[in-house]
């Protein structure tokens, strides 16, 4: 759409249209954060121009009588002459609706058949009330400030801590000065549309065409929660980021004199570019995953193993079960949040079998678990289990980087 809107008129964009459609279509796939932005966008781009699909519709009744119309509805190739007056939404509907069955497939393969609660959940300020994210010294309370005992002073403390105090404990320390130069941004928008006259149904602006969607996805990302932890907000809110950018460079700091062009650029980028220069230097030569070791000779250990068959360990990010690509119960809990999947009954039988109880073996089955993964992480978290399956289970491989038992077949008799 960025290429369906700009001064010179309608043009071409810089992918080719299934190139564009192919992204858009997948990306359920790789991130519903930026899935969620981007058809925010395109919904937006229906309504930015005027109903001119009824004027065709209408002067062609008139002017063909209904045999005109039926012509239209039986050759496709005339569809597009609908939208000839909106080329915007004409590109956009295009999109959606070409993406349709795609993009549904793909979120249908990802919430278990659709089966998967909403990952979205009404909480306004979810990441602004982080303690991670936020420094909660702005915030006051109790009867000592304002006197917040009395109707007036509860009133002013709440103004303060919802509103005031956000602003310097969460907005300007993750945002900077982009925040109050976002807000300049929309006013001088709001203000150029009063100014020029611009109408719904006109051809609109381009700045009007992403500025607006973009507060819009910011209000989405602070008033709904859609992942367990705080910053994962911030992969949404991102995108809006992203989008005043361009126009924040082309309508207001790049008409300034170049001392302050250099020192609004530093203000915005040159705390990023520090923090991406320490959390580099922090890691050199790299973050810690997993040992390459341990991960090498548990993959040497579960070749052989029916590649069907389902593992119960530890659920952790980096379990070497999962980094070899093997059916893990509840998998990483940390991801099936965000994909609108309630983890917390398989988690607690998965607990149950871990620990050995009276019942484990009965757990095991109604998990469809066929082997066990002893390792560090289980050591470690599942510290009280009895793990009858030493003394009941197959021993299939063991090591210094943990055990695997096959449920399936009996421990040898000595």
């Amino acid at each position: 759409m960025a290429a369906a809107v700009n001064a010179r008129g309608y043009n071409r964009g810089p992918l080719p249209f299934w190139v564009a459609l192919s992204v858009y279509a997948s990306m359920p796939l790789f991130n519903l954060h930026t899935f969620i932005a981007l058809t925010i966008v395109l919904i937006f781009a229906l309504f930015l121009e005027g109903p001119c699909e009824i004027k065709f519709i209408v002067g062609l009744i008139r002017n063909e009588g209904s045999s005109g119309l039926g012509r239209l509805i039986s050759h496709p190739r005339r569809w597009p002459e609908i939208f000839r007056g909106a080329p915007i939404r004409r590109h956009a509907a295009a999109m959606l609706a070409l993406a349709l069955i795609p993009a549904s497939f793909f979120v249908w393969l990802v919430t278990d058949h659709f089966r998967a609660a909403s990952v979205l959940q009404w909480h306004p300020g979810w990441a602004q009330d982080s303690p991670d994210l936020a420094a909660p010294f702005f915030r006051m309370g109790g009867t000592a400030n304002f006197g917040s005992s009395t109707t007036f002073g509860l009133l002013l403390q709440k103004t303060w801590n919802g509103v005031i105090a956000p602003f310097f404990q969460f907005w300007l320390p993750n945002f900077g000065l982009w925040v109050p130069l976002a807000m300049a941004l929309v006013g001088l928008v709001g203000w150029r549309i009063w100014k020029t006259g611009w109408r719904w149904g006109d051809r609109p602006p381009v700045d009007v065409a992403f500025v607006l969607p973009a507060v819009v996805i910011f209000g989405i990302g602070y008033f709904f929660k859609t992942a367990p932890w705080e910053w994962d907000n911030l992969k949404l809110m991102v995108w809006g980021y992203f989008l005043i950018l361009p126009f924040l460079w082309s309508d207001m700091v790049r008409r300034w004199a170049f001392p302050e062009r250099a020192a609004i650029c530093i203000a915005l980028f040159g705390s990023g570019f520090v923090t991406l220069l320490g959390g580099l230097s922090a890691g050199h030569p790299g973050f810690g995953l997993i040992e390459r070791a341990r991960l090498d000779y548990a993959g040497a250990a579960m070749r052989p193993l029916p590649i069907e068959a389902r593992f119960a360990a530890y659920p952790t990010f980096n379990c070497p079960v999962l980094l070899q690509g093997r059916k893990v119960v509840a998998g990483y809990p940390g991801h099936l949040w965000t994909e609108g999947f309630d983890y917390g009954a398989v988690n607690n039988r998965l607990t149950t079998l871990m620990n050995g109880a009276a019942n484990w073996r009965e757990t095991a089955q109604g998990l469809g678990v066929r082997y066990i993964f002893w390792g560090q992480d289980e050591k470690t978290n599942y510290q009280s289990s009895s793990r009858p399956w030493e003394a009941t289970a197959f021993l299939v491989a063991s090591g210094d980087w943990g055990a695997i038992y096959d449920l399936a077949q009996p421990a040898p008799q000595h």
